[in-house]
């Protein structure tokens, strides 16, 4: 048995009137501790509530005015023991009389959750004058080990600066003390995290040999997996045992990643910090110091052999991007800080073309080929139907067999083709019959000779690979990109768009603190003695991008001719490109139906519409083509010709409607003019002496969709829109009108017939805004059944939710279950 001691009064109140509860008392003194009757109740079977100094026999027991209440915390062996053998420690707290806020150690493997128990453990390692309900701030994972902040609900978990310190595969930064910031979105919220290198150490189980020790501290987001995910990202992940972690280097129990330090403002206080601070578990250095021990045991037996000291050249291996690549000496070992080009290279493509029928990847300075083979496959798995090919080019002979080899490894040989030229002579791909290059990937020499260090990189580690990868021929180091700029130009002068496609762009790399000589040398169109020098005229810059630890790392340089093009859910394409002339663009459409337009009087319209913009010939592709020339544009108002040049589709579509408005108007009927602008959906407009009759057939995805389609006519009765044309649905079974056509035999196809008289369609502005609305019919009533079914699913949750809740209640309690109670401090016991 504990001693009395261990039961230290914790609160003392007096009853101020007779015949008073017991629990009523209580609970109006002491909220925080008594928020409900239970409480009471537990706390009197614990025998921590006194009456004049003899324990309380029952929440019900009558006081009397001027009786004294005490109330003590006695701690139960079991909850302690409990807590001590769990690791946790208390590091920090409060010192007020009242205490708010307590820092303690939690072990890897202890979880926060369910957060009642982790408190109740806490509360049995803290003194007992904490008395006030403490809730967990700062949100530590299980597999983490780290310090916790407990505290009133004032203190919330972006009031506390938590700095973690973690064990990553790879050589994270330059040296110690450098100071990296990552943002990336992590479970739907934008976070930030800075990184502090703290050391370097070799491993000879890790990809690239080596261990970084870092600090991490979120800057904004504070999710728990926060900083894992970042590093996860980055292409450093944590050591560990977790599967969404690296492959683990030991089998200590969670990662290595531990919160060992947290700051924040202490509740009810000037502002004042506090800053509690726990050195890193011991298993970080025993890691560090075994995989420095077998690093060097290797090494020793590689010099021994006579072999390679670099780990992934004696491999013969590296992995970049997921993907496994053989390396020899013959080619520069793959950097992570490489990888931006392939993201940059792949979002261009995305953005100028989102569905295109084929593209081609231009690799300058191919090495290995990991950034080619890198690029080929993701492309192909964001457009599996499109035909992706590419071809690498290179100096070294030894490395262009590495290359092929890699690219037969992935077995991208039938599509992916390597050529030994030098950056000059570039225009020998093209005259050899050579793809037109959708994107143009470059990872030049860019080092200079003479100096232990460059930039950021340390050279000491570059001494086993091929000298032509890594140091330029001469003295600036731009000497690559002046090469490589003037084989461009001679290729786009020789051969145009049949080199570089519209669209194209070019990603290369260069050594931080570079980018702006680099850009000077790729655009330089004019030298000083009048040679022509870098890129063509027609290219500007459309960028920088960093790496992931924020240094530049990449040039975007791209032909300033426009090409854009767009699609619209109705599957209508849309192209905007210049040419030869900036200030001449060119605005194409294409669409399934146009030919049926046609036949309706469509150019007519246009001609009408857009006059002088329409081209007589439309360009390869497409249906129609504006063109707009910006020297022949004065006095235009370019906000309405913008308006204008944006109801393209809508003009088109017009033809139709107004050759149906215009044969009533002169009181005679015309035939079924079918407008198939969807697979299996089509508009049928039908000209009358006294009408006009549109009907729509449309495909429902659920056969209850179809009940929509009837609310139409079910809306018309409404006395509000008495006036409305009248509307007509039936399902399956087509409408009188166009039985006699030969309509597509789809289940739960629907048609909804819409009868506009006369005064519905009036010469002038009603007349427009009638063909501009029934147009956009279709995408109407689809929109609405999506948002309909949406809210009909999340009430449907709502309604389970709570019918689950009532049945839960409604559970019979076995006679002989023991019934689970609570403390006044939080802790459970069965009674």
């Amino acid at each position: 048995m504990r001693s009395d001691s261990d039961s230290a009064p914790i609160a003392e109140v007096r009853c101020t009137e007779d015949g008073a509860a017991l629990h009523t008392v209580l609970r109006t003194k002491l909220p925080g501790a008594f928020p409900s009757r239970g409480h009471v109740r537990a706390a009197l079977a614990l025998q921590q509530v006194r009456v004049n100094g003899v324990f309380a026999s029952s929440v019900a027991q009558r006081l009397q005015h001027g009786d004294t209440v005490h109330v003590a915390r006695r701690r139960e062996d079991a909850v302690l023991q409990r807590a001590r053998a769990t690791g946790m420690a208390v590091e920090a707290v409060d010192d007020a009389s009242q205490p708010q806020w307590a820092v303690v150690w939690k072990p890897a493997g202890v979880s926060l959750q369910p957060t009642e128990h982790f408190v109740a453990n806490v509360l049995a390692l803290l003194p007992p004058s904490v008395q006030q309900p403490l809730h967990v701030v700062n949100s530590v994972s299980k597999a983490d080990s780290g310090l916790v902040v407990l505290a009133t609900e004032e203190l919330q978990a972006a009031d506390v600066i938590c700095t973690y310190r973690c064990i990553v595969h790879g050589r994270v930064g330059s040296a110690p003390g450098e100071t990296i910031n990552t943002s990336a979105t992590v479970q739907d919220t934008a976070c930030s995290t800075t990184f502090t290198v703290v050391s370097h150490s070799r491993s000879r189980n890790t990809p690239t040999g080596y261990l970084t020790t870092l600090d991490a501290t979120p800057t904004s987001g504070f999710l728990a997996k926060q900083v894992l995910a970042h590093l996860r990202v980055s292409g450093s992940p944590v050591v560990g045992s977790n599967s969404n972690l690296a492959q683990p280097l030991s089998r200590e129990k969670g990662c290595f990643a531990s919160v060992v330090q947290v700051r924040f403002r202490k509740p009810d206080s000037d502002g004042e910090m506090c800053t509690v601070t726990k050195d890193e578990p011991s298993k970080f250095e025993a890691l560090r110091a075994k995989e420095q021990r077998f690093y060097d045991r290797k090494v020793a037996e590689i010099h021994s052999d006579g072999q390679l000291t670099n780990p992934e050249y004696a491999r013969g291996e590296v992995e970049f991007r997921g993907i496994k690549l053989k390396v020899t000496p013959a080619v520069m070992i793959p950097r992570q800080s490489s990888s931006i080009l392939v993201d940059t290279a792949v979002e261009a493509i995305v953005e100028r073309n989102p569905s295109p029928e084929s593209l081609h990847v231009l690799d300058l300075g191919t090495g290995s080929a990991s950034l080619l083979i890198s690029t080929v496959k993701q492309l192909e798995s964001l457009f599996p139907s499109a035909e992706i090919t590419g071809v690498g080019i290179d100096a070294s002979i030894d490395a262009l067999d590495i290359a092929e080899q890699n690219i037969s490894l992935h077995r991208l040989q039938d599509r992916v083709k390597t050529r030994h030229l030098a950056f000059a002579n570039l225009v020998s791909v093209f005259r050899d019959g050579g793809v037109a290059a959708s994107v143009i990937l470059c990872n030049p020499p860019y080092l200079v000779r003479g100096g232990r260090t460059v930039g950021r990189i340390d050279t000491t580690l570059l001494d086993e690979e091929p000298e032509i990868a890594l140091y330029a021929t001469g003295s600036t180091g731009m000497e690559a990109y002046e090469e490589m700029a003037s084989g461009m130009r001679a290729a786009e002068f020789e051969f145009g768009e049949r080199a570089f496609a519209r669209g194209c762009v070019l990603v290369a790399e260069v050594a931080h603190g570079t980018a702006a000589r680099v850009e000077a040398v790729l655009l330089a169109h004019q030298e000083a003695d009048g040679e022509r020098g870098g890129l063509s005229s027609e290219w500007v810059l459309r960028g920088r991008r960093r790496d992931v630890r924020g240094l530049e790392r990449c040039v975007v340089p791209e032909p300033e001719k426009l090409y854009l093009t767009l699609h619209d859910f109705d599957g209508v394409s849309y192209s905007l490109e210049t040419k030869d002339s900036k200030s001449v663009v060119y605005f194409s459409m294409n669409m399934r139906c146009y030919s049926e337009l046609r036949a309706y009087g469509a150019d007519a319209v246009l001609r009408r519409e857009y006059g002088n913009l329409l081209q007589a010939s439309p360009e390869p592709g497409f249906d129609v083509t504006l063109r707009i020339d910006e020297d022949r544009l004065q006095g235009v108002d370019k906000d309405v010709l913008v308006k204008k040049l944006a109801l393209l589709k809508r003009n088109a579509l017009a033809a139709p409607f107004e050759a149906a408005f215009l044969a009533q108007e002169e009181g005679r009927q015309t035939g079924v003019m079918t407008v198939n602008y969807r697979d299996q959906e089509s508009i049928f407009i039908m000209g009358f002496p006294d009408r006009v009759t549109v009907i729509f057939s449309t495909v429902f995805k659920e056969e209850a969709d179809q009940i929509y389609g009837r609310e139409f006519v079910d809306a018309r009765r409404q006395p509000a829109i008495q006036n409305a044309p009248q509307v007509l649905y039936s399902a399956r079974e087509p409408p009188l009108e166009i039985r006699g056509l030969r309509l597509p035999e789809v289940d739960n196809i629907g048609y909804v017939t819409f009868v506009l008289f006369p005064r519905h369609f009036p010469v002038g502005p009603v007349r427009e805004e009638t063909i501009s609305r029934i147009q956009l019919f279709r995408d109407y009533l689809h929109y609405h059944i999506k948002a309909s079914k949406a809210y009909m699913h999340s009430r449907m949750r709502a309604r389970v939710e709570s019918f689950l809740k009532v049945l839960n209640r409604a559970k019979p309690e076995k006679p002989d279950e023991l019934k689970e109670r609570k403390t006044i401090a939080g802790k459970t016991f069965k009674h």
